[in-house]
């Protein structure tokens, strides 16, 4: 949900009375979210332009939310351009959804425009300077129509030629006969809170969802194997009965022998039974074979049953959790978990030991995902905790952590395990905050390089652009299992 034209002009036109203000506070919570704290004698207020996708808006506020550490690198721009300014002007056009909010310089006849275009999808934050150029954006200009990138001359949406049927009547537009100052900001701040509050506990729903489906999967798979496992162990008898048959007639074997028959008397009766043999081995070799397997069989089979019975109760209690997390209220859930965090597994405790040299994420697709600690750590997980075939990233051309996609033999990596690695990848480096090329490989091409740790070469590599995405950045942070990143 998203302000209409006709919103934006009723909301406009009654944050007159902050024009004058001064700038003392800016901060951004989300790449395209910004609170400018403005302050008149006697007063002050608090002030959103938001162009995050479909949340595009403009009102006040009472409290400001913690702004992420490290800051977006847009909010070190406006603070030292705007820090200390008047608002000498805050406006739109009609039938438009952009904003201009126009400072006084700090420096004689130097002044500055934040241009808020509240457009929905492609919402976006605009400074320019007073020769009109642009000084930079909340995150990077898609537009091919426009060529809005720093160091050019801002090029403005182009006028609609009539307004869109959606941008004619204002759902607020019974706020303004309250006589409340500012009444028809209260109400977008109210809708928008409600709004924002189902999103929450919702996204926090399918966080946990999505962490317990897909541990649940690799559970499955487990619980597969190791009932593979115990079949297979099933099979130790049938050593045992083919050693005691060698064992008797040990005398008839010759090496070089492909295979024997020889008769087995049981309480079934008498048969005719064909073992196969290595011709390699010496009959004593191949009766001491069949015995080994049996003992080796035997033992298996009481550990294989002993787990996937405990893999199985496993199962059951990850079952029982996502149907208690599917019946959460809202208001459960965001009392429950008051932050991102990470569900933990019943009845699970961490492995002692050393430290792992990487986080571990879970994407959206339910693969791992494992993100190197720093230098040192960079190179245990890229040399001693991946194999060839896993995919490697690292944003290029600057310092930063080493990205590891684990991948079982013949698994795909998927597209939105992709976009998910590399925004962890530009998000844990020195490039923070804006477009990020990443660059991925398999793990078999990157190789050390002499010099300081972690420090490396490859081939074989393709490029990905990496935009920030807050909203995905929070939900991978809530599946860290190593610490969050």
């Amino acid at each position: 949900m998203s302000l209409n034209a006709s919103e934006i002009e009723q909301v406009v036109g009654e944050l007159q009375p902050l024009v004058g203000g001064f700038v003392q506070k800016l901060s951004l919570t989300e790449p395209r979210s910004l609170w400018i704290e403005l302050r008149k004698p006697g007063e002050s207020f608090l002030l959103l332009a938001c162009a995050e996708q479909g949340r595009t808006r403009l009102h006040l506020g009472t409290e400001r939310p913690a702004a992420p550490e490290p800051p977006f690198a847009f909010q070190g721009l406006v603070r030292a351009e705007l820090m200390g300014c008047a608002l000498e002007a805050l406006e739109t056009s009609p039938g438009e959804r952009v904003v201009t909010l126009r400072f006084s310089g700090k420096e004689a006849g130097g002044r500055h425009a934040l241009v808020a275009e509240l457009t929905g999808r492609h919402g976006n934050l605009f400074l320019i300077d007073e020769r009109g150029l642009v000084l930079g954006s909340a995150v990077p200009n898609l537009s091919e129509k426009r060529d809005n990138r720093p160091g050019r001359p801002y090029v403005p949406l182009l006028a609609r030629s009539a307004p869109a049927p959606e941008d004619e009547a204002s759902r607020f537009a019974s706020s303004t006969s309250t006589g409340t100052p500012f009444a028809v900001s209260a109400a977008i701040a109210a809708a928008y809170a409600g709004r924002e509050h189902h999103e929450m506990a919702e996204e926090r729903r399918r966080v946990l969802t999505t962490s317990f489906k897909s541990k649940l999967q690799r559970l499955v798979r487990t619980i597969g194997k190791v009932e593979g496992d115990v079949e297979r162990a099933g099979r130790a008898e049938e050593h045992r009965r083919r050693g005691e048959m060698l064992k008797t007639s040990l005398g008839k074997l010759r090496r070089g022998m492909k295979e024997v028959t020889l008769t087995e008397y049981s309480e079934t009766g008498v048969q005719e039974v064909t073992i196969a043999l290595d011709p390699t081995r010496t009959p004593q070799q191949s009766l001491e074979r069949e015995f080994h397997q049996y003992r080796r069989l035997l033992a298996g089979q009481t550990r294989a049953r002993t787990r996937l019975e405990a893999l199985r109760t496993e199962r059951t209690t990850l079952e029982e959790r996502l149907a208690a997390v599917a019946a959460l209220s809202e208001e459960e859930l965001l009392r429950q978990a008051p932050g991102p965090q990470r569900p933990a597994l019943p009845g699970r405790r961490r492995r002692a030991g050393p430290a792992l040299p990487y986080r571990e994420f879970l994407s959206g697709s339910g693969q791992r995902i494992r993100v190197g600690r720093g230098a040192r750590e960079n190179d245990g997980l890229t040399f001693r905790h991946s194999r060839g075939n896993d995919v490697w990233m690292h944003a290029r051309g600057v310092p930063g952590a080493h990205v590891v996609v684990p991948l079982e033999r013949e698994e795909a990596l998927a597209d939105e395990t992709l976009r998910d690695a590399a925004l962890l990848a530009a998000h844990h480096c020195e490039s923070r905050g804006d477009a990020v090329e990443v660059t991925w490989t398999r793990v078999k091409y990157v190789h050390r390089q002499k010099g300081a740790p972690g420090a490396v070469v490859y081939s074989q590599d393709k490029t990905v652009l990496v935009r920030p995405d807050a909203a995905r950045l929070e939900r991978l942070k809530a599946t860290a299992e190593h610490g969050e990143g």
